[in-house]
């Protein structure tokens, strides 16, 4: 449960065999899917961070 003000930061590799973890690309479809805003950079090469928090929904739009 993330409270609406929150930030979930996710710190991953891409450097694992296949399989054995999500790529970037598909852990931010995956939160956008269930209503997150995402934003991605790189503290190394194989070495992603994503800042995640509730997508602001906005009433009459």
């Amino acid at each position: 449960m993330l409270r609406d003000d929150g930030l979930w930061l996710i710190i991953e590799t891409e450097a694992l065999p296949q399989g054995d973890s999500l790529s970037s690309d598909d852990l931010v479809r995956k939160l956008q899917t269930a209503g997150y805003e995402v934003e991605r950079g790189y503290l190394r090469s194989t070495i992603y961070y994503l800042i995640a928090r509730k997508a602001v929904r906005r009433s009459g739009l």
